[in-house]
């Protein structure tokens, strides 16, 4: 589990039969480390931040329907996209 939020799914196997691991950050911060495959110490920073409907009042199934739109009466919540980051890039 990560601290704050989010969730970490498997993802695949590594070469050398290690498992890969999928991470998503919820209520990330500005920077956010993690060990990840090799051993390495990588940087993730932002990379966007979107509202993600939740429910709006006329479409129970509103998750099916993402869109970029808000609208009135609609509860959503934010969700940041971290990438990886390097010097450089």
């Amino acid at each position: 589990m990560i601290r704050g939020g989010g969730s970490v799914v498997p993802f695949g196997v590594a070469p050398d039969g290690s498992r890969i691991d999928r991470v998503a950050f919820a209520n990330g911060g500005a920077l956010a480390r993690i060990l990840t495959w090799g051993a390495t110490a990588q940087g993730f920073r932002p990379a966007g931040v979107a509202l993600e409907p939740l429910r709006r009042p006329d479409a129970p199934n509103r998750s099916a329907y993402r869109s970029i739109l808000s609208f009135p009466g609609e509860i959503c919540r934010q969700r940041s996209v971290f990438a990886v980051w390097r010097a450089g890039a």
